[in-house]
C-alpha cells in the first residue's frame, strides 16, 4: 500500500470510531442525528434542541438541567427534576424524561418515558 492509502484507511477508521461514539453516547442509532444536535446547540443561541420525534430527545448545553426545565416551561408545562428525571405536565398532558449523560456530562439528552408497556 502506498502512503496515500494508508492516510485514507487511518481518517476512514478515526471517522467512523467517531460516529460509533456519538452514536453510543447520545443513545441514538443514526450517529448523524447525534452529530446534528451536537452541531446546532453549539452554534445556536438556543439552551435545548429536540433531536428525534419517535422516540422523542431533547439535548440540553451543559449538564445543568434547569435549562431543560425552563424550556419545558415556556412551553406551556410546569416542570421539575425529580432525580434522574423530569416531570412536565399541564392541564392535558403528562410527560417524564430521563437523563442522560451525552460527552463527558458536558451534554444531557433528555428522553421522554413511553408511558405504553
Amino acid at each position: 500500500m502506498n502512503k496515500k492509502n494508508i492516510i485514507l484507511v487511518g481518517i476512514l477508521c478515526l471517522t467512523i470510531l467517531f460516529l460509533g461514539l456519538i452514536s453510543y453516547s447520545s443513545k441514538i442509532a443514526n450517529p448523524f442525528i447525534g452529530l446534528k444536535g451536537l452541531i446546532l446547540v453549539n452554534f445556536s443561541d438556543k439552551e435545548v434542541i429536540q433531536l428525534s420525534v419517535d422516540p422523542v430527545r431533547y439535548i440540553g448545553k451543559s449538564d445543568n438541567v434547569e435549562g431543560f426545565v425552563n424550556y419545558m416551561t415556556k412551553n406551556g408545562y410546569n416542570a421539575e427534576q425529580l432525580g434522574s428525571s423530569v416531570s412536565a405536565y399541564n392541564d392535558v398532558k403528562s410527560l417524564s424524561y430521563g437523563i442522560e449523560g451525552f460527552f463527558l456530562n458536558k451534554y444531557n439528552i433528555y428522553t421522554e418515558f413511553d408511558g405504553k408497556k
